[in-house]
């Protein structure tokens, strides 16, 4: 796995961490996108949507899955179903983010980080970010 993609999976794992609330198929699913398989976290979260329903957290996790693979249009699609599901979670802003970032789109990105931070103020990846961003812009002007 190169660098960056590993960066972007360590960001997206500290917006995502381990709650304890989490049931064991979603903590399956996070621990699968841990260590990069991407195929057994999108099994594992269908496995939650498919016995416990809808979910902000599964959706926003198979948004990462398919952002892993370079799948960025379905991802935004997994991350907007997050979002109608809870419109305060703060990994479907992240992963947003992350791909508006990745098309050259740095202030629709820093929106979806800010949004992020205002879900969770506590989100260090997002916040990282925008930081990231704002010192790019300051750098380039």
């Amino acid at each position: 796995m190169n660098r960056k993609r590993l960066l972007v999976l360590a960001g997206f794992l500290g917006a995502m961490s381990l709650r304890a609330n989490d049931t064991p198929p979603l903590a399956a699913a996070r621990e699968a996108l841990s260590r990069g398989d991407t195929r057994a976290a999108e099994t594992a979260a269908r496995a939650v949507l498919k016995t416990q329903g809808p979910s902000a957290s599964a959706y926003a996790l198979l948004g990462e899955a398919a952002t892993s693979r370079g799948q960025h249009a379905r991802a935004r699609r997994w991350y907007r179903r997050a979002l109608k599901r809870d419109a305060r979670c703060a990994p479907a802003y992240w992963g947003l983010g992350q791909i508006q970032e990745k098309r050259g789109r740095l202030d629709e990105a820093a929106n979806e980080y800010r949004a992020a931070i205002l879900s969770d103020p506590e989100n260090a990846a997002a916040t990282a970010a925008l930081a990231r961003l704002k010192a790019q812009t300051v750098s380039t002007e």
